[in-house]
């Protein structure tokens, strides 16, 4: 399914939400690759690094002053 937007069933899966889990991953200095691998190993959520890098920047994962609060 070309297209389709995962982020928001993976949302409802990860505890907390997708957005402070990749904020809080970021932030304690996880690259995009081990973000996926904890992914599938902790969720059973198998995504490619670059969909783990476009959430991030959905998320605002990586900007500084979302990760300092």
């Amino acid at each position: 399914m070309a297209g389709m937007d995962t982020y928001p069933l993976v949302d409802r899966i990860v505890p907390g939400g997708l957005a402070d889990y990749l904020t809080t991953a970021r932030h304690d200095g996880a690259s995009y690759e081990s973000i996926a691998f904890d992914l599938r190993a902790d969720h059973d959520i198998t995504v490619s690094v670059e969909t783990v890098r476009k959430w991030c920047l959905r998320a605002r994962a990586d900007d500084s002053d979302r990760a300092a609060s």
